[in-house]
């Protein structure tokens, strides 16, 4: 969305220039005189304007007009979500959730004004036109066709990015013979379309195993995570020093974690039709995780069998396009992580 300056914006301008001023007051009268100069011109801009609508733009001997482009809904970032975490027992409880210290769609405003200059008529800056920060706006000093180029861009490129999600479906599946060695050799790049329904068939038929089937949705750069699984309490100890009436007191808990968890972040490429994926996975099995015994005996706790899988590629999205992300062998097992990323929103 572009604005033209009007008078509110001109003496918003001035403002930050006094400001300036104010900060380099310490450099000597002549560093503060330009910065006086610099407002009474602004000032001259404010008065140049119409005075019954305060919207039109002056244009300079140059042919320069002022303008403001608001990249607010840009530079704001997305929160990010962090994964539920063990907390020792003598620690006190972290929060688990949406961490405010997150990414922006393209960083700070300042890496907006570099991609403008290198992207967008890059000769008109180095003859003279102005861009710079003007609160949550780009604030334009150059003629009309530039800033029209300036508007086009923001709102045609890099605000429909901005807006993009990243919808992520994951696999982990346990094949052996041929269908590992068809998986592995994919390891890296895409399944073609008769390697997937072969894998299919194969898991509808027994001869290969889903461990694993989630989806994760986010914004693109926005960090998530999914954890399906159970947990399984234990009751490890107890104090008996303090217990009176034969009852146990203190009990000392431990909680086991199982299933898979899936931390994620996913970054669409602009214009390439590629995303980066950065999955961290930690999947951890157990078949029998709890055992009772009888009554006044105690109990075992079968510790499950973990691993982990980090990514960090850049894959080919569309739709039905299956990537083998990557492999991992446990005990003899060869596992595969399969991935699909499909962008909603947005340029391609």
């Amino acid at each position: 969305m572009a604005i033209r300056v009007g008078r509110a914006a001109l003496w918003i301008a001035a403002g930050f220039v006094l400001g300036a001023a104010a900060l380099v007051g310490g450099q000597g009268e002549e560093g503060l005189r330009e910065k006086l100069i610099e407002i009474e011109r602004l000032s001259a801009r404010l008065r140049a304007l119409d005075g019954a609508t305060a919207d039109a733009p002056a244009a300079d001997e140059e042919g320069g007009e002022w303008e403001c482009v608001h990249v607010g809904d840009i530079t704001a970032g997305v929160d990010d979500f962090s994964r539920p975490r063990r907390i020792p027992r003598d620690a006190e409880v972290m929060h688990t959730g949406p961490l405010r210290e997150s990414p922006q769609p393209y960083g700070t405003i300042e890496e907006i004004l570099w991609m403008v200059r290198s992207r967008v008529r890059p000769e008109a800056w180095e003859e003279g036109s102005q861009i710079m920060p003007l609160g949550m706006s780009l604030l334009l000093h150059a003629r009309p066709d530039v800033n029209r180029d300036v508007r086009a861009y923001v709102d045609g490129e890099l605000r429909p990015a901005a807006r993009r999600t990243v919808d992520l479906m994951m696999e982990i599946v346990e094949a052996e013979g041929a269908l590992a060695a068809a998986l592995a050799g994919a390891t890296g790049g895409d399944l073609e379309t008769a390697q997937r329904d072969g894998l299919d068939e194969a898991l509808a038929a027994g001869a290969a195993r889903r461990l694993f089937h989630g989806r994760l949705r986010a914004l693109s750069r926005q960090q998530a995570f999914l954890w399906h699984g159970a947990e399984a309490a234990t009751v490890a100890d107890a104090d008996v020093r303090v217990a009176t009436r034969a009852e146990s007191a203190d009990p000392v808990v431990d909680v086991e974690r199982l299933g898979t968890l899936v931390e994620a972040r996913c970054t669409a490429t602009e214009g390439t039709g590629r995303v980066r994926v950065q999955i961290s996975l930690e999947h951890a099995i157990a078949e029998d995780p709890v055992r009772t015994a009888e009554a006044g005996k105690a109990g075992t706790l079968q510790m499950p069998a973990r691993a982990t899988i980090q990514v960090d590629a850049d894959l080919w999205t569309g739709d039905g396009r299956w990537s083998v992300a990557a492999e991992r062998t446990d005990a003899g097992q060869r596992r595969f992580l399969l991935v699909r990323p499909t962008v909603i929103g947005g340029a391609r």
